[in-house]
Parts: structure tokens; sequence; C-alpha cells
């Protein structure tokens, strides 16, 4: 028997009541809401919010709060001495705030490569990469022949994987993402786990659908899968999935799997601490870009940093939205997981020379198809920086 779901409420319901006689700023607003659920749009207007301070006809810089948005109920705790609180650690016993104050700046990859040992310092996977990835490269990494495993890319995923390249890229500079071994990671891991950005969405492939959707809430779920990992049915290769039992890392919210803690995006992020750790490290950026100039580049990233915390704040099915995903994979990448915040991003151990080190355990066969498009995708890189520099060693833009 199917429940009844009320109408989805109409684009822009909420900004009359919000902004009422402020029609110099309707446009505006109308578009920053713009592909918005409705959960999206008012956590979008609530106090403090870019959105809601021009729908108030207020933007001022240096009047921001610290916070982009504001948390659904389905991250808060619902036992225990955090109870209603949002914690970042498996133990949940630290809050989001107290991890986000322990972070550190956000530093790029290049500048972490002095923590490594000497011989890891010394490899092709240290290396600075000082210019974007070209859309050639990425298809000679995503089109190589990795074994029994590899999976073809047909005329159809070319023509998406255009579309969606150029989120890459920009992802890459936002998060600092810049040694070899931190893209090559990103990009080994993203072959596996989203089957090269087309199911950006944990069991969405087992459906057969046909991909690379837009709208998480449209995305098709393995509901069988899923129950039975919650009744510890399941493996992934030879380890028992974990976290799928009601009240677990996964699954929060009793019969909702639409607003689990699933795998989604690229890497595909899992486990309510996972998000809440990434959210952190994005919120960070978001706060360091505060002084962007306005119609800059960093101004644009500064927004797009903003809309993702919002929307993935009120609703996590979006971070497997191609609009923030990319963004939000990068961000996974930098997040320290111990609580003394003491042990190495991913970013730092990928550049290192490690493929999946960001990811936890690997199962042997999954572990064995990652470090292959990483040896791949390092000599790719490896090759492009190298050719790069030939070409611009006369120039200014070489240190």
């Amino acid at each position: 028997m199917f429940k009844h779901r009320s109408k989805p409420k109409p684009s822009y319901a909420v900004a009359a009541d919000i902004a009422p006689g402020r029609n110099t700023h309707k446009t505006q607003l109308k578009q920053s809401l713009v592909g918005m659920t409705y959960p999206q749009q008012e956590a979008a207007l609530r106090p403090g919010t870019s959105v809601q301070r021009k729908a108030s006809g207020h933007d001022d810089k240096d009047a921001q709060p610290s916070a982009a948005g504001q948390f659904s109920t389905v991250y808060r705790n619902k036992h225990g001495p955090k109870a209603g609180k949002v914690t970042a650690d498996r133990g949940r016993q630290l809050d989001y705030d107290s991890y986000k104050d322990r972070l550190g700046p956000i530093k790029a990859s290049s500048e972490t490569v002095d923590n490594l040992l000497p011989y890891q310092r010394k490899s092709r996977s240290a290396a600075q990469i000082v210019c974007p990835l070209s859309e050639d490269d990425f298809f000679e990494i995503f089109d190589h022949n990795y074994g029994a495993n590899s999976m073809a890319t047909t005329d159809e995923d070319r023509t998406h994987l255009r579309e969606l390249f150029p989120e890459v890229n920009r992802a890459f500079r936002i998060m600092k993402l810049d040694t070899v071994g931190a893209q090559a990671a990103y990009l080994a891991n993203a072959y596996w786990e989203s089957a090269k950005f087309k199911y950006m969405t944990e069991t969405e492939g087992s459906m057969k659908g046909p991909g690379y959707e837009k709208d998480p809430h449209r995305t098709k779920l393995n509901s069988t899968y899923l129950d039975n990992a919650a009744a510890g049915k399941e493996k992934v290769g030879e380890f028992k999935v974990k976290g799928y039992k009601l009240g677990g890392s996964i699954n929060k919210k009793a019969g909702d799997w639409s607003q689990s803690f699933i795998g989604r995006g690229p890497v595909q992020v899992t486990h309510d601490y996972g998000y809440v750790q990434t959210l952190a490290v994005l919120e960070k950026r978001w706060e360091e870009l505060k002084d962007a100039q306005d119609g800059s580049q960093e101004a644009d990233d500064r927004a797009l940093c903003e809309e993702a915390l919002v929307a993935i704040k009120a609703d996590p099915s979006q971070a497997a939205n191609p609009k923030y995903a990319f963004l939000f994979a990068a961000a996974y990448m930098k997040r320290p997981t111990s609580n003394d915040l003491r042990s190495r991003p991913g970013d730092q151990l990928a550049s290192g020379g490690s493929s999946a080190g960001f990811m936890g355990k690997q199962p042997k066969e999954r572990g064995a198809e990652k470090a292959a498009v990483f040896r791949k995708a390092v000599e790719v890189l490896t090759v492009r920086q190298e050719s790069w520099r030939i070409a611009h060693e006369d120039s200014d833009d070489v240190e």
C-alpha cells in the first residue's frame, strides 16, 4: 500500500511570507531559490544566510553569522548525553561546533607534503599540480582498460561527463586539492564508488537506471538490499556492512532511506559523522572566503559553499546533487577523522601514495581496482604537469 504524499509546495512558496513588500529584492530572491525543495527554501531563508539577508534587504558581510544553514532533525541524536545535538564523531560525544572550531586552516594539499616521510615527499604523487585537469586527461584516466571490471564509457556517458567535468576542477580549486596524489585518489575512488560519476547514491546502480540524476529525490534506491543490510544480511566483498541497523550511523530515521546517511556523491560519503565532519570542513572553507570581493571567482566559490551547506544540512540526500556533490567529496578528503584531529587528512595520505587510505579498509577486489586507477591517474597527471611546465618555463606563470 502506498502512503499518500501531500503535493509539493511550488517553488518560491515561502518568499512572499518572508519578505512582504520588498519588491526590489523579489527577483534576486527568486533566483536564489531556483531548484531548491521546499525544506531547502525554509532552511535558506532562516536568519543569517545570504539568501535571507537579500530577502530582508541587508547583505552586510561584516554582519554574517558563524554558521551557514541549520541542521534538520535527522542529524540530531535522539538518545544519550548528546540528545538533540549534532555530533561529529563515531561515539557521538564531540558536537559539531567543537569539531569545527578545532579544525585549523584548510591548507592546500601541497602545503602538507612536508609532513610526509622523506621517500613519500620524493614520489610523483606528492608533486604539486599547477594547471587544471584537462578534458583529454580526464577521459584518458576513465577510459583506460583496467581489466575485467573496467567500465565502458558510451557516447552518452561522455556527453554527461563533459557537462560534469568543470565541476571537478572547481571542487579541486575550492578545496585546494593541488597534488598529483590528491587528485588521482579522488578520481580513482570516484571511478569505482559512483561508476565514474554515473550513480551518485548508494544502491542506485543496482536498479539499472539511466544514471546522471540531477534530482536526488527521483533516485530509485534498492530498498531490499538496504533492509537486508539493516538486518545484518549483506556483505561488501569479504566484509559485513555496518551502521545500517535502526539507530546506527547510517540508518537514524526508521523507514526512510532517502533521509539516511547512505553513500552519496562521487566518492560516496557515508555515515552521519562522515557527513557532519565534511560539512564542518566545508563550512570552515566558507568562513575563510568571507573577504572575497563581489564579482570575483572567490565570491562565486563562497556562494557555492554556502548553497551546498544550506542544502545538505537541510536534506542529506542533496549530497548526491551534482551541483554540490563534487565539492562535498573534495571537502571529505580534507577531514582528519580522529577526535583530537591529529590524524592525517585524506588528501595528505593520497599525496603520500595511498589510493584509498581516506576511505578506510577496502575489500580486496575493490582496493585493487582503485589502486590501478590511481596509478594510471598519477601517470597521466604527471605527464600533464611536466608538459605544462615545459610550455611555460619562460613564463611568469611558473615560480
